[in-house]
């Protein structure tokens, strides 16, 4: 698993190293906006590792995720 952080614009800013499970990817999701920012509301993100992408609101301070559309 490798998770990319896209700006606003779309464009990759970063990405991180090689995670070997999704509770990994999501673990390391959390890291970075706990470290990084002031973030008081879900994140998006967006799982590609199915047939079809599955987006979710991630609550970055209790780690909850749910899917959205």
């Amino acid at each position: 698993f490798r998770v990319l952080y896209k700006g606003k614009n779309n464009e990759v800013l970063t990405t991180s190293e090689t995670l070997n499970t999704k509770q990994s990817a999501w673990k390391n999701i959390r890291a970075l906006f706990l470290n990084c920012s002031n973030i008081s509301e879900p994140v998006e993100v967006k799982d590609d590792t199915g047939k079809t992408p599955v987006m979710y609101l991630l609550d970055v301070q209790t780690g909850e995720k749910e899917p959205f559309h």
